[in-house]
Formats: structure tokens, sequence, C-alpha cells
């Protein structure tokens, strides 16, 4: 999971962050997110996804077929409070 989850210098266009500052950063079929800690997303069909912070064990799924926004939203206040 570390090699899957971090960029090599060579590969800094897959980078979090890269092309703006909330944008998200690729490794092995695996999304990473923009910021100083090692986290990542799983993106599913319709929506499914699980959010991973490693340094706190913190993991979130969403399973419904609803799109939104919000999820991002509550993730960083899950972090912010549990990690």
């Amino acid at each position: 999971m570390i090699e899957a989850t971090t960029v090599r210098p060579s590969d800094g266009y897959l980078a979090p962050g890269r092309t703006s500052p909330d944008s998200l950063g690729y490794g092995y079929l695996i999304w990473l997110l923009p910021g100083t800690r090692r986290q990542f997303a799983l993106l599913g069909s319709y929506s499914q996804l699980v959010l991973v912070d490693p340094p706190s064990k913190l993991v979130m799924v969403r399973t419904a077929l609803e799109r939104g926004e919000d999820i991002w939203k509550l993730w960083a206040a899950a972090v912010k409070q549990f990690g």
C-alpha cells in the first residue's frame, strides 16, 4: 500500500494538488488525497467509495447511489476530529 500511495519523483505529474490545490493524485488505481497526511480513496461505480487515513486508522465507506460533494466535507471533519 505504501508504494501504491507514493508518487515517485519521475511521476510528479500524478501528485495530489498538481493541477489545483484540491485535485486528487493517482497511483495504482488509487486516488491520492491532497495534504500533508497520507490519505487515499478507492472510487467505485455509482459514487461508491472508500476513504482511508492510515495514520489514524480511520476508514469511511459510502455504498449509496447518490452523488454529492458533502462526503468530502464529512471526511475532512472526521479526520479533524478523530485523526
